[in-house]
């Protein structure tokens, strides 16, 4: 993962990935970090995450502060 825990906006790649179809899977105790996705999983039958610390991954970097609210950070369902 990326080393840089000053700029969570830029980090990049996927951690794990499980590919369609696979079934059974199980993770555990996995320590993630660093990562634009942790884990990405897509139509995996009998996925089981258990006891896993997924923090500290990508986010955005708002342009909102205390000072002021910017309208570009709140999401619209109308357009995303």
């Amino acid at each position: 993962g990326n080393t840089d825990q000053q700029r969570p906006d830029e980090f990049e790649g996927i951690a794990i990935k499980i590919m369609p179809g696979s079934r059974n899977i199980q993770i555990n105790n996995a320590y993630i970090n660093g990562y634009k996705i942790a884990i990405l999983a897509d139509s995996v039958a009998g996925l089981s995450i258990q006891h896993c610390d997924l923090s500290f991954n990508y986010r955005q970097h708002l342009k909102s502060n205390l000072d002021r609210e910017d309208i570009s950070d709140w999401m619209s369902y109308h357009k995303n």
